[in-house]
């Protein structure tokens, strides 16, 4: 009969590296860089929501688009204990954040419920990544990812406002 082996591995390490039995990786970092990049994303998307509601047609529109930036921004505070040491504040605003919205406000909603779309999957994959490793930030990505859901069905709602084919 054959013994069966069993490797002790890291949490960390991935599929590969434990079936292999070799390597291991900087578990913080890996962590560190998963946030970092969800809070980038987290506040870009504020900016140009921000920048979408300044050119918002009506009160109403720019009232709920202002709302979602305040939420956004929120969102990207409850990362900030888990930022890097030395990670800057705020995202500058040169980083894409409103340079190239679109023409028209039924656009500019329409690329914010895609930049939501993205940021919710991109915090269900970092939830996934992180869940062995870091599980009490999955679970912060997790709940941020069902906060973006939120976001979406309200998104839903504008688009559909804003919609100039749209039977009122």
């Amino acid at each position: 009969m054959t013994e069966a082996r069993h490797l002790v591995c890291a949490p960390a390490m991935s599929w590969a590296q434990r079936l292999l039995g070799v390597g291991s990786i900087d578990v913080a970092a890996e962590v560190r860089k998963d946030v970092a990049e969800v809070h980038r994303r987290l506040t870009m998307q504020a900016h140009r929501i921000r920048a979408s509601a300044a050119m918002a047609p009506n009160v109403a529109a720019e009232s709920d688009l202002r709302a979602l930036a305040a939420e956004d921004e929120a969102l990207a505070a409850e990362l900030k204990p888990h930022l890097p040491a030395g990670w800057p504040g705020r995202v500058a605003e040169t980083d894409g954040a409103a340079g190239d919205i679109g023409p028209s406000h039924w656009a500019r909603v329409v690329d914010v419920l895609q930049r939501h779309r993205d940021s919710q999957e991109a915090l269900i994959a970092a939830a996934a990544r992180l869940r062995e490793i870091a599980p009490s930030v999955a679970d912060l990505c997790t709940r941020l990812a069902r906060a973006e859901e939120g976001h979406l069905e309200r998104l839903r709602h504008l688009v559909a406002r804003a919609d100039p084919q749209a039977l009122d």
